[in-house]
């Protein structure tokens, strides 16, 4: 299967970045290693804060439906622990290294919240050649076999939220998916 990345837009508005740039001041931070990254074979806490939200809202629908229009998997539909997950990474900060997120879902999804000029450093970047790094409020969506990172934050905060997509019926972390929420 070909690796496909779509990047689209201005995905969401000023004020919908704002409500979830908000709703991490208000939430708390994640302290599990729910969302970590596999090092040597060993699962490793990530250099960012993260908030996990795991009520639906009307935005997760509009992303399952764009991944189902242009991924084949079948029906699309949320994680069990927690519909999204929003980023945090402050400056210093180390990134992501390198990885692929096979056993999170079929479709990863990476909206930016952060206003252009906030930060520095902690762009997406896959490597495949040519893909466009959306700006604020755009949105990366890419298949699970996609090799990215998170490039190190030199400067501000950035804020990302990140959503894994299962279809119907895929196992992920050890349990199949059931219909979430339509």
């Amino acid at each position: 299967m070909e690796q496909k990345i779509l990047t689209i837009d201005n995905f969401i508005t000023d004020e919908e970045a704002t409500f979830w740039r908000t709703y991490a001041e208000y939430a708390v931070s994640n302290p599990s290693m729910q969302v970590s990254l596999m090092k040597g074979g060993k699962q490793t806490k990530v250099d960012r804060l993260y908030y996990s939200v795991a009520s639906p809202f009307w935005l997760f629908d509009k992303v399952r439906k764009v991944a189902e229009q242009n991924y084949h998997f079948g029906d699309i539909t949320f994680r069990p622990d927690a519909y999204a997950q929003i980023m945090h990474y402050k400056a210093p900060s180390e990134g992501l290294d390198w990885h692929k997120d096979q056993n999170l879902g079929c479709v990863s999804v990476s909206i930016n919240l952060s206003p252009d000029g906030s930060y520095e450093g902690g762009e997406f970047q896959a490597q495949s050649s040519g893909t466009k790094v959306p700006g604020y409020c755009g949105m990366v969506m890419y298949d699970r076999d996609v090799r990215h990172r998170v490039a190190p934050v030199t400067k501000g905060e950035k804020f990302s939220l990140v959503l894994w997509l299962p279809y119907k019926g895929q196992e992920v972390s050890g349990k199949t998916i059931a219909w979430r929420y339509e």
